[in-house]
């Protein structure tokens, strides 16, 4: 969990965190907002960056963890972002 919590803050992005047919969906209704902002976006890399870049701007995280013990200490050195 600490690890795909790291992914977020340092890209947006967990990879591997759809199934494909959910991805699918994901990157349709992407390339329909993008039409709307008039961005033409035809390949599906493309349009998953496009999604990633407005998650960015959109995602707000609150993260609380209980500092009592050498777990949190040893994730937080693993896992600095």
């Amino acid at each position: 969990m600490v690890e795909d919590l790291n992914n977020l803050l340092n890209n947006a992005f967990v990879p591997n965190l759809w199934l494909p047919e959910d991805k699918a969906i994901i990157l349709e209704m992407a390339r329909t907002n993008a039409k709307d902002e008039g961005i033409s976006i035809d390949r599906p890399e493309a349009l998953m960056n496009y999604f990633v870049e407005k998650t960015k701007k959109m995602l707000h995280m609150v993260i609380c963890f209980s500092p009592i013990g050498n777990t949190f200490k040893d994730s937080i050195r693993m896992f600095p972002s």
